[in-house]
């Protein structure tokens, strides 16, 4: 799932995988991270570092087939996917997307959230 030195903490491998980004989406990526911690506090944060994004998931269980929504952190910006975005209500039609299930928001900022 993470791969950093084994040594380090799980914050500290999440912090390093964060801090390879622009300085400006690393912040909104801790500060996005930060609300969500408050609004969720017993979820289950799973974090994947793959080649072109930063995915941390926010779940009840430990299994990833269990999230929810999730940051997806890229070099050019930060979304906030939905597993499930399409079975969602969307009046406004702020999701985006073309996938059949999920379906994400572009957040401009941490007030988009």
């Amino acid at each position: 799932m993470m791969s950093s030195k084994s040594t380090d903490s799980p914050a500290k491998q999440v912090a390093t995988f964060i801090a390879k980004f622009d300085p400006a989406i690393a912040k909104l990526t801790r500060g996005c991270r930060s609300v969500l911690r408050k609004r969720y506090p017993s979820a289950i944060e799973l974090v994947y570092d793959n080649y072109n994004a930063l995915a941390i998931g926010y779940s009840p269980t430990e299994r990833t087939s269990d999230v929810v929504f999730s940051l997806a952190v890229y070099a050019r910006g930060v979304n906030l996917y939905f597993m499930y975005g399409r079975s969602l209500e969307d009046p406004d039609q702020l999701l985006q997307g073309n996938g059949s299930q999920g379906a994400f928001i572009r957040l401009q900022g941490v007030n988009t959230l």
